[in-house]
């Protein structure tokens, strides 16, 4: 079986892209103003890995190798000061709960599944990743005014176009992608099409030492898992675009992800001599659908109105069997759906020459229905842990967003009303009891920003926001996932939104230099927490904390050249968090000042030749109960160019000590735990890169839609 997963994704490695000539004929006359016969043209230059501004910083991934020798997940983690856990939640320079957009809009995928499609995505296919820090009353007041926004690359060529990719990573978590796209382009019509398919696996290794009882008696876990995944995706566009004022298109993917997991725990209470063995074994099905329909239509030279509509429904079957050497026994059946749809419709118009107002109305209708059954391995019912949870939620907002400018001063003043219903139905388990609750709720959130230019690129921006995070719809549900016969994983009915304060502010000296200073004041942050509701069983579920306070401080240099042949990026910042638990448990504040620093050294030599020297390190961190110990990561790698810069071969070492991992101390009522978890696939990595561009055709301008999804970014797929 092995050696067949080597030989497909060997067929696959080569990372190829061909882009089919123009096979529409003659061109119309309606189609020669837009339209340029492009000649062969070699530039020599160089790129500069990053750029900054005092509104955000632009990353290149094809300026460095580290970047640009994996997939999106490597080119994402690659960047100074940013970081993805493994639950797909983004933090940039301290600030956490970033959103992630893909040309503007934010993705429909968060967990895993984001996850997946981040790493099956070749960094190739990225022109750049902006991290903007100025808030907007277009976006959902949920999550963090910081966003990364994800540049795709752009194939414009008027006729056909077909593209392959494929790529191949070895080491303890072997994986193999494959994508083949086509597009059609034809006066004011275009049509694409892509299919992509991902195969995987991905070995952990996680170590628990927790109190047993007391905080003398110890409990200690070694477990084992071993992880495939399978997925295929499929997705068709169609655009239409008229006299240059009417612009509409409708897009529909379909997503299919199958997991299999089998994992085995090991038990051991020292103290009383016990030691269990537990095996699990888990099937994962996942069937997702989600579409677009957009049109954009200018009414006049000063004015335009956009009307949206997106649609989603995520299925999910999970089955599970669970036995250990003492004849404990389960069985279980679990799955459920989400489906969605979400309407806007936007106005903007110029009222002077520097004036423009933006306003918008947008609803939403989000309806879940999730089911867990749990027998005993021979038909008998566990009622305890039963649960079947139904959810409705609608929300409508309305916004209006003013942004002008006079000299060198640019200012945004904007607001944004919700206004929220929701019905939840439980029928209860050991976790938490029966309810039945409606909740109606509303809120107003402001945001403002100013903006100076002071010349040779330097500025100074100001930005505040209020942002409201809405729980994920994962984290509500509160059916229990039995991780192993002593540890129970859920979601909480009970969470609240978090309602947050943001203030940042940068400064930035021309083209090299970023100051910034951000902080924080969270109310009812939610984080996930871990309760022991026995001697024997700890709960691990999310939960509001009264308050969390946090701050960073980072300092950026970019592009420095102490000689010609070398290029220097460094961003270092102090990242502050201060969380505050109940009255009424015995838990601590967590506060912690935790240094981030990220070092690159990008080497250019003759004859096509280029090294990369870089590393990061992330000091002693809180998070929620957890105190993680510092790691870090070094990357060496080495490029030759060839055939005038189209062609390169790269061999390169990701973290070469393998010290990227986590070690963290979880803080119980009076009692510690400690964990160590070892993923594989984000740990040591050797491995070849080859990529090769071929490009040839009639390039067409086409303007980027702008059509956004916002609720189904906190669907857990």
């Amino acid at each position: 079986m092995r050696r067949d997963f080597y030989l497909a994704a060997l067929s696959l490695s080569m990372c190829l892209s061909l882009y089919g000539g123009n096979i529409a004929g003659r061109e119309t006359p309606d189609s020669l103003p837009v339209t340029v016969e492009l000649g062969e043209v070699s530039v020599v230059a160089r790129k500069p890995d990053m750029s900054v501004s005092a509104e955000k910083v632009v990353y290149t991934p094809s300026a460095t190798l580290s970047g640009s020798s994996g997939s999106l997940y490597d080119a994402i983690s690659s960047m100074p000061g940013v970081s993805i856990d493994s639950g797909g939640k983004i933090s940039v320079n301290g600030v956490s709960g970033v959103k992630l957009m893909i040309d503007g809009h934010k993705t429909i995928l968060t967990g895993e599944a984001l996850l997946n499609y981040l790493r099956s995505l070749p960094s190739a296919s990225v022109k750049r990743i902006e991290i903007n820090s100025m808030p907007s009353a277009r976006n959902d007041a949920s999550g963090a005014m910081t966003t990364v926004d994800i540049v795709m690359n752009k194939h414009r060529d008027e006729g056909f176009a077909l593209g392959f990719n494929g790529n191949l990573r070895e080491w303890k978590a072997p994986r193999g992608f494959a994508s083949l796209s086509s597009e059609y382009r034809r006066g004011k019509h275009q049509l694409a099409l892509s299919y992509a398919f991902m195969t995987a696996r991905n070995p952990s290794d996680l170590f628990t030492d927790r109190p047993y009882v007391t905080q003398e008696n110890r409990m200690v876990q070694t477990y084992n898992r071993r992880r495939k995944d399978f997925m295929h995706n499929v997705s068709a566009e169609y655009g239409f675009s008229s006299a240059d004022r009417l612009k509409s298109g409708v897009t529909v993917n379909l997503n299919f992800h199958d997991r299999r997991e089998k994992s085995s725990m090991e038990t051991a209470i020292p103290a009383l001599g016990n030691r269990i063995m537990t095996d699990n074994d888990m099937k994962f099905l996942t069937r997702n659908i989600n579409g677009n329909m957009y049109m954009k239509y200018d009414i006049s030279e000063r004015s335009h109105i956009f009307a949206n509509y997106d649609f989603f429904y995520c299925h999910k079957d999970e089955r599970q069997k669970m036995d250990d050497d003492e004849g404990y026994r389960l069985n279980g059946d679990m799955g459920g759906s989400v489906t969605g749809h979400v309407g806007s419709v936007d106005y903007g118009v110029t009222l002077l020459r520097d004036w423009k107002l933006i306003a918008g109305i947008k609803t939403s209708f989000v309806n879940i229905g999730n089911g867990g059954q749990y027998d005993d391995g021979e038909g008998m019912t566990m009622e305890n842990l039963d649960s079947s949870f139904g959810y409705d939620e609608n929300i409508n907002a309305a916004y209006a967003e003013l942004q002008g400018k006079c000299a060198v001063v640019a200012a945004t003043l904007g607001v944004r009303v919700e206004q929220s219903n929701a019905h939840a139905v439980f029928s209860g388990n050991e976790a938490a009891e029966k309810c039945d609750y409606r909740i109606h709720d509303w809120g107003v959130f402001p945001n403002a920003s100013i903006n100076v230019r002071l010349g040779d690129g330097s500025g100074l921006n100001v930005s505040y926001a209020r942002r409201r995070d809405m729980p994920n719809y994962g984290d509500l549900n509160p059916f229990i996932y039995i991780f192993d016969d002593i540890t129970h994983i859920g979601g909480n009915i009970e969470l609240r939104p978090e309602v947050s304060h943001n203030l940042h502010i940068a400064w930035a000296y021309g083209s090299r230099l970023r100051l910034s200073l951000s902080g924080a004041v969270v109310n009812d942050a939610v984080v996930r927490c871990f309760r022991e509701i026995s001697d024997r069983v700890v709960y691990v579920t999310p939960e509001n904390l009264p308050r969390h306070l946090k701050g960073a401080f980072t300092v950026s240099l970019v592009n420095l050249a102490p000689v010609g042949w070398w290029q220097l990026t460094f961003n270092g910042t102090l990242v502050f968090n201060d969380y505050r638990f109940p009255a009424s448990t015995a838990i601590p504040s967590n506060r912690l000042i935790t240094p981030v620093a990220d070092c690159r050294n990008v080497l250019k030599f003759g004859c096509g030749w280029s090294a990369e020297l870089s590393g990061s390190f992330t000091g002693k961190a809180a998070y929620g109960q957890a105190v993680v110990s510092p790691f870090g990561k070094i990357y060496v790698g080495v490029r030759k160019s060839f055939l005038s810069g189209r062609a390169s071969l790269t061999l390169f070492v990701r973290d070469l000590l393998n010290t990227n991992y986590h070690t963290s101390t979880i803080m119980l009522e009076g009692k510690k735990a400690y964990l160590t978890e070892r993923e594989y696939e984000d740990m040591r990595l050797v491995g070849v890169s080859f990529s090769w561009r071929f490009k040839s055709g009639n390039v067409r301008r086409q303007e980027r839609r702008q059509g956004v999804i916002d609720e189904i970014k906190r669907v857990n797929l």
